[in-house]
């Protein structure tokens, strides 16, 4: 009798384990996606006030093909003038659902603005990680922000002194501009 009783009660102590791990598992994934989560919007919080701090004066010409205006798909290329003449950027149906607003006009106007003024990674990571101070959020922040030009090349620029050889750690990846032409990962 002895040794059916052992053997239950080690299949319970297994299964009762397994549970375990699974509720922890769970636990663990879901307070990931919520920090996450709240990285997100505090990022989005902190391009915000980086827009805000900054000088905007200057005209601001956008143009669109009027076929592909009252389309529902996304044109193949926009351009925009300033001062410094006429951009053109084709357009990437991938980046553009990743994009950090929707808002044509707000998407124009990073483009109008950090166009003349580049994004500097550390200065918009201090602004970040005072907004995820602010939101109870401890960790240590870095970001990468990539800049495609008109002729396609690309031009990365990181935090300084921060890690970027690990996938596992970066939390989000939006798009900012009219085209998607900045990447920032975080």
């Amino acid at each position: 009798m002895r040794p059916k009783i052992i053997i239950l009660l080690s299949a319970i102590a297994c299964i009762g384990g397994i549970v375990f791990f699974l509720a922890c598992k769970y636990t663990y994934e879901f307070k990931v996606t919520e920090l996450k989560e709240k990285a997100k919007e505090t990022f989005t919080e902190a391009l915000d006030k980086e827009l805000k701090n900054r000088n905007i004066n200057g005209g601001l010409s956008f143009y669109f093909n009027s076929e592909s205006a009252i389309s529902t798909e996304m044109p193949d290329s926009v351009y925009w003038e300033d001062a410094s003449g006429r951009h053109l950027y084709r357009m990437d149906s991938k980046k553009n659902s990743m994009n950090i607003t929707h808002n044509s006009n707000l998407r124009a106007l990073h483009t109008f603005i950090f166009y003349e003024k580049p994004l500097q990674p550390d200065s918009l990571n201090l602004i970040w990680d005072e907004q995820l101070n602010k939101a109870d959020i401890y960790l240590e922040s870095a970001l990468r922000i990539s800049l495609t030009h008109e002729d396609g090349s690309v031009e990365s620029q990181k935090t300084y002194q921060s890690e970027w050889g690990n996938s596992s750690n970066l939390v989000f990846t939006f798009y900012i501009g009219y085209a998607c032409e900045i990447e920032v990962m975080g």
